[in-house]
């Protein structure tokens, strides 16, 4: 038996974690959708982590061609969905499967909201809101048009019965994946805060004041981004990346200053006996298509890398450049990746160790 100083039996340090998995997902040419095949988890006790997506398309932006999301489809399954097919490009989702302990999950639910207007809304059972997380599962949509006002959206808990997807612009529909996790009372060590950002025309950063957390125990579950842009399919304008900035602040920042950028997402604090560490940072792919971050090495099989955006001064809209994803390469590796060099792009991630 290890002992932990005068730490009783009954709260000796466990993992909260069952077990983790990485996915890629490929949807080919002349498909909307695949799949890719797990070991068996609980479903009612996992969720799914966005690792981000990449898209091959060397030109233009459709949404429904290039847009994904994803969702834990059956115990054995993860479907990945776009709206339409293409005859020459394909679409990439990446992410992980976190399956919880039974002991410390009151209820996960996942669904997908579509929006005709601005805003719609998904009931869901009664979860205590101090206790839960809303966490985007990607997007997808009709238009043919362009991937930003149209086909960005983002996901938060309104109360603890409604989940709310908005975008900005009401032409087309736009459908966007959601999980919600509600942990049982006790397991985190502090009440989970939501937090929506907007960075304002004008601005190139924008802050949200938290209550104070420990850095080192706190993870951003990220809520998705909707944009307005000042015309067209600008990069540096649909594009930006969030941080825990300190102990009181989450920072979203993106390149342009012409348009708004509004992204959502929750603050969790673990307790400290449940977090062997998490390490946060930026990849850099300027002029390469593919970037690594070394970090102190990590327990893969406790471990996940979360997407938290991306910001780039491209100003040419090109999907193979702009959609990007980060992985866990092995213990002391997170790479970022896109298809094709983009001429800059910083992709913001937190790489989490579970006890």
């Amino acid at each position: 038996m290890i002992l932990y100083g005068n730490i009783t039996p009954a709260s000796y340090p466990d993992s909260i974690i069952e077990s983790i998995q990485a996915f890629s997902i490929t949807i080919g040419t002349g498909a909307t959708s695949n799949t890719a095949t797990i070991t068996s988890v609980n479903t009612s006790y996992s969720m799914i982590v966005w690792g981000g997506m990449q898209n091959t398309n060397s030109a233009a932006l459709p949404v429904r061609t290039t847009e994904a999301r994803v969702t834990l489809t059956n115990s054995t399954t993860v479907t990945a969905t776009r709206n339409t097919s293409d005859a020459t490009y394909t679409s990439t989702v990446k992410g992980f499967v976190v399956q919880f302990k039974s002991s410390v999950i009151q209820s996960i639910q996942s669904g997908t909201i579509t929006i005709a207007g601005t805003s719609n809304t998904a009931t869901i059972s009664s979860v205590t809101t101090t206790n839960a997380l809303c966490h985007f599962q990607g997007q997808t949509g009709t238009s043919s048009i362009d991937g930003t006002t149209r086909g960005r959206a983002n996901v938060v808990l309104t109360n603890a019965t409604t989940v709310t997807a908005a975008r900005i612009t009401a032409t087309d529909s736009c459908t966007v994946g959601y999980t919600v996790v509600e942990f049982k009372s006790g397991v985190l060590n502090s009440s989970t805060q939501q937090f929506s950002i907007t960075v304002s025309a004008g601005n190139s950063s924008s802050t949200a004041a938290i209550s104070s957390v420990a850095t080192g125990q706190s993870a951003i579950f990220y809520g998705g981004a909707k944009v307005s842009t000042s015309g067209g399919v600008v990069p540096t304008e649909l594009m930006g990346k969030v941080v825990l900035t300190n102990a009181t602040t989450v920072t979203a920042s993106r390149s342009a200053t012409t348009a708004s950028f509004t992204v959502t997402g929750t603050v969790v604090e673990f307790k400290a006996e449940n977090l062997s560490r998490i390490q946060r940072g930026t990849i850099d792919l300027n002029g390469v298509a593919t970037n690594t971050a070394t970090i102190t090495s990590v327990n893969t099989a406790k471990s996940f890398v979360s997407f938290l955006g991306a910001s780039t001064t491209d100003s040419t809209a090109s999907a193979d450049q702009m959609y990007s994803s980060v992985v866990l390469t092995n213990a002391t590796t997170v790479t970022a990746d896109t298809v094709a060099a983009p001429s800059t792009l910083t992709a913001s991630y937190e790489a989490i160790n579970f006890t």
